[in-house]
């Protein structure tokens, strides 16, 4: 009989194990379908206005593409850190003209 619980008890933690990883794995599963479906989305925004406000902060004022974009907080920053020190700045231009500067939304600026 003792062993015969054993046998049971084991099993029992098989399918525990069994049921929290198939639980994880559609967890994981559902993450990366949310990031491929983030990834996909392209902004309102346009990439020729963004990159041409970006470039006018290393000139004057740092931050006005941030506000284009939405990213309020970040462009307050880079308005009074002259653009992270401009390095910031620069930064957000190599990004811009690659295609990989994303919105507040997280959708990329391409257009």
């Amino acid at each position: 009989m003792d062993k015969l619980y054993e046998v049971f008890r084991k099993s029992l933690v098989l399918i525990e194990f069994y049921i929290v990883f198939v639980g994880f794995i559609q967890v994981y599963k559902s993450h990366l379908n949310y990031i491929i479906m983030a990834q996909q989305r392209i902004s309102e925004k346009e990439k020729t206005t963004a990159l041409i406000l970006a470039i006018l902060g290393v000139f004057g004022v740092a931050g006005i593409h941030r506000f284009y974009t939405g990213k309020i907080g970040t462009g307050i920053l880079w308005l009074l850190t002259g653009g992270l020190l401009y390095i910031g700045t620069i930064v957000d231009i190599v990004r811009i003209a690659n295609g990989n500067f994303r919105d507040k939304e997280g959708a990329i600026v391409r257009k």
